[in-house]
């Protein structure tokens, strides 16, 4: 996201080389994405809607500034370029379409549907054709507030989901630990409540006896002082009318012993599963231990803890001809016939980390995700933002939705990967630049119009040093902007305080790189004092550089409680940081400089406004009915018309302030590319080349075109 300077008079004509930019404030993992403007570089080849077709390269870095055009008034298509377009979105279709917003709590009913339970209370089902299909459930909050409402389809509202069971024609039954009952769903949608718990009980597994009509749950805590903190070992029976019956253990104890009803005891149990005989076998993984209980509430002991196959975190179920499958944490897979016997076993598959979409490219464990069985052997779990399964093998294939592929790795297109390509900018040539900063490495990535990416600078991070290429170093880089000779202007934070000392040593700095990648600082201030002496008065957030190269930033109170309206400073020729002008209020990052020193940002009430150097305020546009970000990206085109983000979409705003949505299709569509408006999930980075918007959404790298 990137504020352009304004030109100093807007045009419609041939798009016009402005001097660029800001983006927002970085933090510790920051990504921030690098433009060239002004200066060098002839003037691209109009290929594609005004997309620069030439790639650009040689030795140096960028290759001179970005082109401004003006954009269509309305987008005509999402293209993809490059990284991974798998992200968190609510989306019905087929398989290859299909988005999963945090993919949760999963079964296969008995019409070998997969059924999965997201955010939102929404229940999904997988066809076995792989289409996707909602059919009920809710959040917990409707226009009155917080509710727990039965209903059909959306006008049912869950208030947590934390087991499923597959009823009798395809009915399903669901756990819900935020409205503390069992709610029965049938195959058409309806939502009734077939069970309501007096006590306050975290369910963490559901089980539907086809021979008796039972249902039966496991109780791995009660809510006590606030909180669940209260273990629990109790197996609860709740009968088709509703009546609710401690099966085996018994409240408030936990422990491990076999016996007949209260008899027994249990160790949070997490996974329990039926046969057809009407016997249950619980996963009571804290004892090590798989655990049967017969038709009269008697527990033994099916898997002991000698045997070793079973710790927590551990997933227990059932294959339709009734042998078993246990995915352990440690043990890996252990296929077991009816009577416990070992059939195979094979260690755990690697799969992707899809819980955290700021986290880097991590394997997870496939122990930690909701499965089931399906008829031909295959694993089936949710991931978050997919549905995959495992087959006999060990093989891994996605059944609906998409993985959050994150990473650096270098490649054309899908191969390439980013971790959070936020920020952006374009050189002449029309390539793009992205800088992220991660652990010990800071590099800067180049990618071509036909979505190649490579490393074109590699850094360490650890201090604040000049040099050239890889010799520099690098605190927290944050706000790149980019003067008219094309070098790019940073923001670099620096913290060298050691552990547990009485004293801080912190820098702040204004750098520039170079097109050749010489990195050079250009203001500097160092504060190391006691604690309880003065702390730093400055809190740099943002910066952006007229179309005369002067440097504008932003300065924020260092203390986050203090609300004081933002500074925004001015570099002055001998390199000091002078007041410009104080806004109305304070704003988090992304402000734009115009040739007169007229700034344009993003306040937090919602309103697109611009200050004069005078200090004369202008309200442009509201946002008020927008998903906005705290501090939106922002981005201007030749004709004046500013680009900004929301949390799943980009607004147009003409400079007479009209709102229109120009990208992406709502709250839950995730990252979908196509004819426009799409789908994005968390457009965090703007940048315009020619006539082309690109747009960092999620972890790909995305721009309007034909």
């Amino acid at each position: 996201m990137n504020a352009h300077v304004f030109p100093t008079k807007f045009s419609t004509s041939p798009p016009a080389r402005l001097s660029h930019l800001l983006l927002p404030f970085g933090t510790l993992a920051v990504a921030l994405l690098l433009t060239a403007c002004g200066g060098g570089g002839s003037s691209p080849s109009s290929g594609n809607g005004g997309t620069p077709t030439n790639g650009g390269g040689g030795s140096t870095v960028v290759s001179g500034g970005p082109i401004i055009g003006t954009l269509p008034v309305a987008a005509s298509r999402l293209n993809f370029v490059a990284g991974s377009i798998g992200s968190p979105g609510s989306v019905d279709g087929p398989a290859d379409v299909a988005r999963f917003n945090n993919a949760n709590h999963m079964l296969i009913d008995w019409t070998s549907n997969t059924v999965i339970i997201e955010d939102f209370g929404r229940l999904r089902k997988i066809s076995a054709s792989g289409q996707v299909n909602y059919f009920a459930g809710n959040s917990s909050f409707d226009d009155t507030g917080f509710t727990c409402g039965d209903g059909q389809g959306e006008h049912a509202f869950f208030g947590g989901y934390d087991a499923l069971a597959a009823g009798n024609n395809g009915d399903i039954y669901v756990a819900d630990n935020g409205c503390f009952n069992v709610r029965k769903v049938s195959s058409t949608g309806v939502v009734t409540t077939v069970a309501q718990f007096a006590n306050l009980y975290a369910i963490a597994g559901l089980a539907f006896d086809r021979s008796s009509g039972n249902l039966y749950a496991t109780v791995v805590t009660a809510f006590a002082n606030g909180v669940y903190n209260s273990p629990q070992g109790m197996i609860l029976q709740i009968t088709p009318a509703g009546a609710i019956n401690t099966f085996a253990g018994k409240p408030d104890v936990t422990g491990y012993a076999d016996g007949r009803g209260s008899a027994a005891m249990f160790n949070q149990p997490t996974n329990i599963v039926a046969d057809q005989a009407g016997n249950l076998f619980v996963n009571d993984c804290k004892n090590g231990t798989i655990r049967k209980i017969d038709n009269t509430g008697t527990v033994s002991t099916f898997i002991a803890q000698s045997t070793g196959m079973v710790h927590c975190p551990s997933q227990l179920t059932m294959e339709p001809g009734g042998n078993f499958v246990l995915v352990d944490s440690v043990s890996g897979i252990t296929r077991l016939t009816a009577q416990g016997q070992v059939i195979s076993t094979m260690p755990t598959p690697t799969i992707n980390d899809n819980i955290d979409p700021s986290s880097p490219h991590t394997s997870a464990k496939l122990s930690g995700r909701p499965l089931a069985v399906d008829t031909s052997g295959n694993i089936v779990f949710s991931n978050i933002t997919s549905v995959q399964r495992v087959s006999a093998s060990g093989v891994v294939t996605n059944v609906a939705g998409l993985d959050m592929v994150s990473g650096d790795a270098d490649g054309l297109g899908a191969r390439a990967q980013f971790r959070n390509p936020a920020r952006m900018v374009a050189d002449a040539a029309g390539n793009l630049y992205q800088m992220e900063s991660y652990n010990t490495d800071v590099k800067m990535r180049k990618i071509t119009p036909d979505g190649v990416v490579t490393t074109v600078l590699a850094a360490q991070f650890g201090d604040i040093v000049d040099g050239v290429g890889a010799a520099a170093r690098f605190g927290f880089i944050s706000s790149p902007a980019m003067d008219p000779a094309g070098n790019i202007v940073v923001l670099d934070f620096f913290d060298s305080t050691p552990l547990n000392s009485t004293s801080y040593h912190v820098q702040q700095a204004i750098r520039k790189i170079s097109p050749s990648g010489a990195v050079t600082t250009v203001y500097s201030k160092v504060y190391s004092k006691v604690f309880l002496d003065q702390f730093p008065t400055e809190r740099l957030t943002d910066i952006a550089v007229d179309g005369a190269g002067t440097i504008y930033v932003l300065n924020n109170p260092i203390n986050f409680a203090d609300r004081s309206p933002s500074k925004i400073l001015k570099m002055n020729n001998a390199g000091q940081l002078a007041a410009h002008v104080t806004l109305s209020a304070q704003i988090g990052g992304n402000f734009a400089v115009d040739a007169q020193g007229d700034v344009f940002a993003v306040f937090n009430d919602g309103t697109l406004r611009k200050t004069s150097p005078q200090g004369v305020e202008t309200v442009i546009a509201n946002f008020a009915s927008f998903y906005m970000h705290a501090s939106p990206p922002i981005t201007i085109d030749a004709g004046g018309n500013f680009f900004v983000s929301t949390a799943y979409s980009v607004l147009r705003v003409t400079p007479q302030g009209v709102i229109t949505t120009y990208l992406g299709s709502g709250l839950r569509s995730g990252t979908q590319v196509g004819t426009a408006p799409g789908g994005l999930y968390n457009p965090g980075g703007l940048t315009i080349s020619g006539n082309t918007l690109y747009i960092a959404a999620g972890k790909a790298i995305l721009a309007t075109g034909p």
